[in-house]
């Protein structure tokens, strides 16, 4: 926890400052910018976030414009044949579903 805390803690301080976004980065894919990477770490916190509040029993109502910013940027990414084997494959949810549980549906969850 004191880890991610102090991770999260850096990148918040770095991305705050004039220009961080338009900056090139390191990742674990290789140089990429800031940008691209600040999308890639919210898509990535939004499934997570999901998965631990599934796990301890808490609301997975996670807000419904980012779950929906982030259903459309996994489903560009596997259309461009992108972040295979990261994630399950899309797994059944109905369609009036939350946009969080549709969400972690397309990457792999079972609702």
């Amino acid at each position: 926890l004191e880890s991610f805390r102090t991770r999260v803690g850096r990148l918040r301080e770095l991305f705050a400052e004039a220009g961080a976004l338009e900056r090139v980065v390191p990742s674990p894919f290789g140089e990429m910018p800031a940008a691209v990477l600040v999308g890639m770490r919210s898509n990535e916190m939004m499934v997570h976030a999901w998965d631990v509040a599934r796990a301890t029993g808490q609301p997975t109502d996670l807000d419904p414009e980012l779950a929906e910013t982030s259903l459309a940027e996994f489903r560009a990414a596997r259309a461009r044949g992108l972040g295979a084997g990261m994630f399950g494959d899309p797994q059944p949810v109905p369609d009036t579903a939350p946009a969080a549980d549709r969400l972690a549906a397309y990457t792999g969850r079972t609702v």
